[in-house]
């Protein structure tokens, strides 16, 4: 068995920080009690409104790795939040 996470919850967003704060809202509450052994991983697309805020308010319940693309690279966002993954299953 791996010492990383065994599940990786990946979320591509772009500009969609109102749907995407209480999701993150729930799945934290949820994945606490998973403590490492699931993350979340969420992959911005350079969004412009309160992305980054809504995350780090999200991550006080439960860790979120969090990357944001320097531009907008449109529907490749996908792949680059699985990429971010590191868990056996994502």
């Amino acid at each position: 068995m791996s010492a990383g996470p065994l599940l990786s919850l990946c979320i591509p967003t772009y500009n969609r920080a109102s749907l995407l704060e209480p999701m993150l809202q729930s799945l934290c509450r949820q994945c606490a009690a998973f403590g490492e052994r699931v993350e979340i991983v969420v992959s911005d697309n350079a969004s412009t409104d309160a992305t980054p805020a809504v995350v780090a308010t999200a991550s006080a319940i439960h860790p979120i790795r969090y990357f944001r693309n320097d531009e907008n690279v449109g529907s490749r966002n996908f792949v680059l939040a699985v990429e971010q993954a590191s868990g056996e299953y994502g």
